[in-house]
């Protein structure tokens, strides 16, 4: 808002443009100045776009590029701290959720985002976490067993006095799942142990294809009957909920301090839906949208746009600036921008990188493939959109391999030309550092994963390609032999 709402540029008496904001005015000042006009504003999100769009056309031409230089800076990497190691991994969508109160996640399959948030996707620490679970219960139900036996005992006796105090309070034999949430072992077994993992990491769900008792317990009990501020210096026991669209209604509850829509449920909605998703939201919490594409939708009703116009908008961009390039003063700087701006706009529009990269390689070397590997314009271009998905967490193996596919689906248009050159292509590519031999072997040891029968030209061509690039996977695997006999 503060970006958006800067008051129009005036124009001197010489004619020059003047912008109305003071030159030494922070953000702070900036946004305490607009807060007025910003409050003033009507609720709908729509009309807040139309309130800015006349100082969106107003914008001085120097504000605008240093706004633009900080919108094409590379995305901060979240990290969350693993609760069981103490240690820091990268967050992704668990680095979105709130440190302070509890976040609400819509997706389409809640039970499966739930798991995968309480770390059911990292099978290894998974398995110990069950171990350890399992264990606790075995120990659980072997003190309930000797409770009874204390007890039938004390009845026996003359006195007829309760337990001793060697045994165990009935408060005390319960299973703990964590701080503040524990549970009776009957509860416990009524559910998988998968499900009690969950809620031991602080997470539940709800679905309309019905949720467990004992998660539907716990979901009501801790979220929606928490009083607002109890847990203002720390979370509490249930700090995330993963919920479809049909439970976001069900979950108006003023603990809730973030919600999360994500891509996978966000696109199927329309702009009405996604204000009664942000409607759940109390007046100081944060909504998270995870792209641009399904923000836009939330907040201008814009539906996003087809793969097949993303693909095209980032071929006319890399296309201008392979042209202009060469007179630029920074060759390579400029190179990098483009690379920058295409990745941001692609993932923005929901693709994901590796694909975002597989189309920027076919813009680049599309037309004429082998004359265009000697441009040393467009090889520079490649070596930027690879080091920028690497920025993105993009495994370099994963990269090469969507640059391998790009040029693979290159080589398919004109199989009779292009395949017999497909191992000089790859002995390019290596010797620019490119390419490495682990994504080379796995590229060509891939196998045809189409429908033969429907489409047998895709099969030949796959064929094909690998028949011509056999004589560079040779090299490479002689000169590892060569290297493991040294």
């Amino acid at each position: 808002a503060a970006h958006l709402l800067l008051p129009p540029a005036a124009e001197a008496e010489d004619g020059t443009t003047v912008s109305a904001v003071p030159e030494d005015e922070d953000d702070e000042a900036r946004a305490a100045r607009v807060a007025g006009d910003w409050l003033g504003l009507h609720d709908s999100l729509r009309a807040a776009r139309e309130a800015a769009e006349e100082a969106l056309a107003t914008l001085p031409a120097s504000r605008f590029a240093e706004l633009k230089a900080k919108w094409e800076q590379p995305p901060r990497k979240l990290t969350v701290t693993d609760v069981a190691t103490k240690t820091k991994r990268q967050g992704g969508l668990a680095g979105a959720l709130s440190a302070t109160g509890v976040t609400m996640v819509a997706c389409l399959d809640p039970r499966a985002l739930a798991l995968q948030l309480a770390g059911a996707d990292r099978p290894a620490v998974w398995a110990d976490r069950l171990h350890a679970l399992k264990g606790r219960k075995s120990e659980l139900r072997a003190a309930l067993k000797l409770q009874g036996k204390e007890a039938q005992r004390s009845r026996k006796a003359e006195e007829g006095e309760g337990p001793g105090d060697d045994v165990a309070s009935a408060g005390d034999l319960r299973l703990k799942l964590r701080q503040g949430l524990s549970i009776d072992l009957e509860e416990a077994d009524q559910v998988d142990d998968d499900t009690l993992l969950m809620l031991t990491a602080g997470i539940a769900y709800a679905s309309s294809a019905g949720t467990e008792l004992l998660v539907a317990r716990l979901y009501t009990q801790t979220l929606l009957h928490a009083p607002e501020r109890a847990f203002a210096q720390r979370l509490p026991p249930i700090h995330t909920v993963v919920v479809d669209y049909s439970s976001v209604y069900g979950t108006d509850s003023v603990a809730v301090d973030t919600i999360v829509m994500t891509e996978e449920l966000g696109g199927r909605l329309s702009w009405e839906d996604h204000q009664q998703f942000l409607g759940r939201l109390r007046r100081d919490g944060k909504a998270i949208y995870l792209s641009m594409r399904t923000m836009r939708l939330a907040a201008l009703g814009a539906r996003p746009q087809a793969p097949a116009a993303v693909a095209a908008r980032i071929r006319g961009q890399l296309a201008a600036t392979l042209a202009l390039a060469g007179d630029a003063p920074d060759m390579k700087a400029a190179l990098k921008a483009a690379a920058r701006e295409a990745i941001a706009y692609g993932v923005g529009e929901g693709l994901q990188t590796d694909n975002v990269l597989a189309t920027c390689v076919q813009a680049v070397f599309e037309g004429s493939l082998i004359a265009n590997l000697k441009d040393k314009k467009r090889m520079a271009l490649v070596s930027a959109l690879l080091a920028l998905s690497k920025e993105r967490g993009v495994k370099a193996e994963r990269a090469q391999g969507a640059l391998l596919v790009a040029l693979e689906a290159l080589f398919s248009k004109d199989v009779a030309t292009l395949a017999p050159k497909a191992s000089a292509v790859l002995q390019k590519l290596y010797e620019a550092d490119l390419l490495e031999e682990e994504a080379a072997l796995a590229w060509f040891r891939k196998e045809f994963t189409g429908n033969a029968a429907k489409h047998p030209e895709k099969k030949a061509a796959h064929v094909a390609v690998r028949k011509g690039a056999s004589a560079f996977i040779t090299w490479l695997e002689e000169a590892e032999e060569e290297s493991d006999d040294e």
